[in-house]
This record gives C-alpha cells, sequence and structure tokens, in this order.
C-alpha cells in the first residue's frame, strides 16, 4: 500500500501546490502523537498488526512522504504497535527505501518533478537515512532498554515536529 501511496503522492505532487499547510498539519500529528504517549506512558498495543491499519499507515506514509517529503505516520505506527527494535528499524527501512525508489522513478519517467534541486534534496535524505539505519543497528546492537528506545524516538519526533513548525509557520503568516 505504501507503493500506491507514493505513485497517488507523486501525481498530486505533480497537479497541485501545497505550500506549507500540508506540513503543518503534518508537524500537529507528530506533536499530537508525542503529547500523547507522554501523557499515557508510552501506550504499547502487544499483537495488534490489524492488516487494514497498516496497509492505511502504509498509504498514508507513501502519500505523504510523495507529496511533501514528510512520513511521520509509519514510525508512529510501529512506535505503537511493534516495539522490537529489529523489526522496528527493519520496517521503517524496507518501507522508506521502496517508497524513494519509486518516487524517483515516477518523477524521472512520468513527470517533470524530478529537478536539481530534488535530486539533491533526495540524495541528502538518502544520506541521513542510511546514517540512521546504520546508528539504529547499532543501538539495536547495544540492546538498549525500552524505556530509552521510547524516549529516544519520542524525543526525535518532537524535534521533529518544532522543525517542521520553524519552517511552516513563517510562511502560513
Amino acid at each position: 500500500m505504501a507503493i500506491i501511496g507514493s505513485v497517488v503522492g507523486v501525481y498530486f505532487l505533480a497537479q497541485y501546490n501545497t505550500g506549507p499547510i500540508v506540513p503543518f498539519l503534518i508537524g500537529l500529528i507528530i506533536l499530537a502523537y508525542v503529547v500523547f504517549q507522554v501523557v499515557q506512558n508510552f501506550v504499547t498495543i502487544e499483537e495488534a498488526h490489524h492488516p487494514i491499519a497498516l496497509s492505511t499507515a502504509g498509504f498514508l506514509e507513501g502519500f505523504l512522504l510523495a507529496a511533501s517529503n514528510l512520513g511521520p505516520l509509519l514510525p508512529a505506527y510501529f512506535h505503537t504497535f511493534e516495539r522490537d527494535t529489529e523489526r522496528y528499524i527493519g520496517g521503517l527501512s524496507m518501507v522508506l527505501g521502496i517508497i524513494f525508489t519509486v518516487r524517483l522513478v515516477q518523477m524521472a519517467l512520468f513527470t517533470d518533478l524530478l529537478t536539481t534541486y530534488r535530486i539533491w534534496l533526495g540524495s541528502t535524505i538518502a544520506v541521513v537515512t542510511i546514517v540512521g539505519l546504520l546508528l539504529g543497528t547499532y543501538l539495536r546492537r547495544l540492546e538498549i532498554d525500552q524505556r530509552r528506545f521510547n524516549w529516544f524516538v519520542i524525543t526525535l519526533l518532537f524535534i521533529i515536529s518544532l522543525n517542521i513548525f520553524r519552517n511552516t509557520i513563517p510562511a502560513l503568516l
């Protein structure tokens, strides 16, 4: 479903100018998730691998990544439903790699969206993703306890939401 979401997201990006409102709304979603997890003391739903929920999260992740370069839903979904660090890191790496590959191929072959800036941005995101994967793999080998892993993920999502607001709020005003 993430691939379908990515294809639809690239089409949406080619047809419409979303401006800063979509990233701002994504920032609100991330911040709400962070607050929810902290207030609820890191809710985990064990063995809740509902195929429709996972498919919906995958579709929305693909769409949001393709349309706005932001995709917080899958990390939040995995953080809530999948606390096994190996599956968390592996699942995110696989899905993000597939989404970005499909997005680049579609932008190059079917639209005029693949500009020099987007190639540079995509390359930068790829490097950050690979560094994150390597860091995650290293942390997994250290066998960090669940509490620290939760705080690491939530802190990272909080910083991401603040960065989104830093970039979108001035553009909205």
